[in-house]
Formats: structure tokens, sequence, C-alpha cells
């Protein structure tokens, strides 16, 4: 497929052709091994959410509080807090 894209001469073809050789082998990782980061990716949606609604209205000390407090959804679908020890 990327012979053939780089031998089309379309510019954006071959940029893209160029660019698969290029990480070939993360291509290959992402598509072939178990591993993910969508529960990290998941962590980073929810988190740019809560900071989007809180735009403009306090200071960091609520947006930590309203991060801590977020539900956020558990392996099994059901909803899970996170837990923070308290300082002492």
């Amino acid at each position: 497929m990327a012979a053939d894209c780089l031998a089309s001469g379309i510019r954006e073809l071959v940029t893209f052709a160029v660019g698969l050789q290029r990480e070939e082998g993360n291509v290959r990782a992402a598509v072939e091994l178990p591993y993910s980061n969508g529960v990290a990716e998941g962590n980073v949606t929810r988190l740019k959410q809560i900071r989007r609604a809180m735009y403009g209205r306090g200071n960091f000390d609520l947006l930590r509080v309203r991060v801590l407090v977020a539900p956020s959804t558990g392996a099994a679908g059901e909803p899970h807090y996170l837990t923070v020890p308290t300082p002492q």
C-alpha cells in the first residue's frame, strides 16, 4: 500500500506513505499488541470537561475539589470516586 502511494505522485498520498514508513514499528505495535492507553485518555477527557465547565469560575483550589469528587466509571461501568488521602 505504501509503495502504491509513493508511486502515485500525489503529494498528500506520498506524505502519508512516508509517515507510515517512518512510524511502521509504532503502527504495528498499536495494531498487534494488547496494550491500550484508553484509561489514561478517558481520565484526560474527563479532566478537560471539568476544566471547561469551570472556566472563569474560581481558582485552582475549587478545580482541585471538583476533580477529586467528580465520578468516573470503573471497570464494570459503575461510577467510582477517586480517593485521595487528606493532608494531616
